[in-house]
């Protein structure tokens, strides 16, 4: 099962089960009441990484406003304006499959498949925020750009 998602997972798609350059453009953030919680991959503008950021809403003029960029090595170089995908908007839960989690209110929302029963299927989750964590040496990481 995926994170909700936009563009939807295809499994097919050449980069990260599918992308798009309006992910997280303002026309498409104005589908979305509250974003924060959300999460934006873009790939490096040399197709060598990958940039991760947390959504931390959105400002007056409805852009997306988000924090992070620090999954890779180099993370002070650009991120490409065209692979790059959101995840965990509960607007962008539109797909079976998908799951979308409001922490908030502690809620796990989830679209079945046709073929899921949901009164005789096992679910499992795991309770640890985080499996592995590679602490930051520098006192002031460079930040990555996404723009």
């Amino acid at each position: 099962m995926h994170l909700a998602r936009y563009p939807n997972f295809d499994a097919k798609a050449q980069y990260f089960g599918g992308s798009a350059a309006d992910a997280f453009s303002k026309e498409r953030a104005a589908r979305w009441a509250d974003p924060r919680g959300g999460f934006i991959h873009a790939m490096h503008k040399h197709l060598w990484g990958d940039f991760h950021y947390d959504i931390t809403g959105k400002d007056a003029a409805g852009a997306v406003t988000f924090e992070g960029g620090l999954a890779e090595t180099i993370a002070a170089s650009a991120c490409t304006t065209k692979i790059r995908f959101v995840e965990n908007i509960f607007e962008e839960l539109d797909a079976p499959g998908e799951w979308f989690l409001d922490a908030k209110k502690r809620t796990l929302y989830f679209y079945p498949p046709k073929d899921v029963d949901l009164k005789t299927a096992v679910v499992e989750a795991v309770q640890h925020r985080t499996l592995v964590e590679f602490p930051r040496r520098r006192k002031e990481p460079g930040q990555g750009m996404c723009i």
